[in-house]
Order: C-alpha cells, then sequence, then structure tokens
C-alpha cells in the first residue's frame, strides 16, 4: 500500500495517490522521473480485499477513477479485527390496546301479556270519559228510561264500543298462563277492570249519574293521565 492512502468512510473507503511518481519513489525509496512518452494506460496494480477465505482482486490504472465494482458483502473493514457496531434501534412508542367497550345489556323482551294490559287500561280510560260525557247533565239515576239526548246517547255508545273492545283485551290477559309480575302495572290493571266493571252495571241499569262517574275516576286516580 505504500503510495496510496486508504480512507475509511461512512460508505466504504477510498483508496488516493498524489501521482504516478510519488507511488514509484515511495515503493523504491528514492526519486524518479517518469518519461514523458510513458504508457500509463492498462491496469498497472492490483487491489486485493481478503474477507475470511473468501479474496477479491482488482486491476486498477492510474489518471482514471475505478468503476463497476460490486460486491455482495453489505460491508468490508480495513485492518482491523473489530466487528460492525449495530445501531441500536430507536425504542418505538408502546402500542396502546385498543378499549373495548362494554356491551349493553339486551333490555330482556318484555311479555306480550303487558301489552295486552295496557290497552286494556287504555280503553277502560276513554271509557270512563265518554261516560262522564254522557253523564254531564244526569243529577239523578233514570232507571228503565232509555237515553234520549243525542249528545248524551252518542256519548254512551262510544263508551260501550271502548268496553267491549277492552273486554277482548281482557280475555287474552286472562289466557296467558303466566300473567302480569309486574306489580304496578297489576294494579292498574285490576283498577281498570273495578272500573269497567262499575260501569257495565250502572248503563246496564241506568244508574250512572255525573257523581257516580266522578267516584270511578277519582277511583281511577292517575292512571286516568298516565294510561291516555
Amino acid at each position: 500500500t505504500k503510495g496510496f492512502t486508504l480512507t475509511q468512510t461512512d460508505l466504504g473507503f477510498t483508496v488516493d495517490y498524489e501521482s504516478f511518481e510519488t507511488i514509484i519513489a515511495a515503493v523504491k525509496g528514492a526519486d524518479v522521473v517518469i518519461a514523458e512518452d510513458a504508457d500509463l494506460s492498462g491496469d498497472m496494480f492490483d487491489l486485493v480485499i481478503t474477507m475470511g477465505e473468501t479474496e477479491y482482486r482488482f486491476g486498477f490504472g492510474i489518471g482514471l477513477p475505478v468503476s463497476g465494482i460490486e460486491l455482495d458483502p453489505d460491508h468490508i473493514v480495513i485492518n482491523s479485527d473489530k466487528q460492525p457496531v449495530e445501531e441500536p434501534e430507536e425504542p418505538g412508542e408502546p402500542e396502546t390496546p385498543p378499549v373495548e367497550e362494554p356491551e349493553e345489556p339486551e333490555e330482556p323482551e318484555e311479555p306480550a301479556v303487558y301489552g295486552y294490559a295496557r290497552d286494556y287500561i287504555r280503553c277502560t280510560v276513554r271509557a270512563v270519559k265518554a261516560l262522564e260525557e254522557a253523564a254531564k247533565d244526569r243529577d239523578n239515576p233514570t232507571i228503565g228510561v232509555p237515553e234520549t239526548d243525542p249528545d248524551a246517547l252518542a256519548a254512551l255508545n262510544e263508551c260501550k264500543n271502548e268496553l267491549t273492545q277492552a273486554d277482548e283485551f281482557y280475555t287474552l290477559v286472562q289466557g296467558d298462563s303466566d300473567g302480569i309480575q309486574d306489580d304496578q302495572l297489576a294494579a292498574d290493571y285490576y283498577a281498570a277492570y273495578n272500573a269497567a266493571t262499575a260501569m257495565t252495571l250502572q248503563i246496564e241499569m241506568g244508574t250512572y249519574t255525573k257523581s257516580s262517574v266522578a267516584e270511578i275516576i277519582a277511583d281511577l286516580g292517575d292512571i286516568m293521565e298516565r294510561y291516555q
């Protein structure tokens, strides 16, 4: 390597020299003069790279850059027993596990009998309101005397129709083997049943009056508002 300067770089190494004369002088140990007509073309030196038992040999000359050299190894170590130091990988951001949202518990399906019971109560409430309209001018019962006032008669018929429809829902409720397990709904249902029974008897006997209907409404309490 006399006459050459070898420099290791991040990408490999470089081979530098001043001139052909300085190379020969370094080898011979004395100053030399190269004739002007000297043929300096072609390969004049060998570059030998040894890696273990593998040897790479390249011929090169002076004045032209060496090109077209490709090596399979990914690095070359010059005059050193040290192994290449691998740069430690930068620690990445720790992965945050996805947060699983708790599933909303499914609402249990309401038994069909609950719907029948509510429909029964609503029909009963509408029947009470219709009977209240029919009895607004009845201060005394008229047993055995049919209703003749057109408006009162229309309201009375509306009451009867609602009671008939309520009776259909009553049959569905009574036919359910499980019954009503909700305490509040069961209490509302039986209160409506008592009201429907009282209205049916008073209409059949002709004893419904403004005050008797008011008592039915009072017994129902806030059911009149909750089941409109």
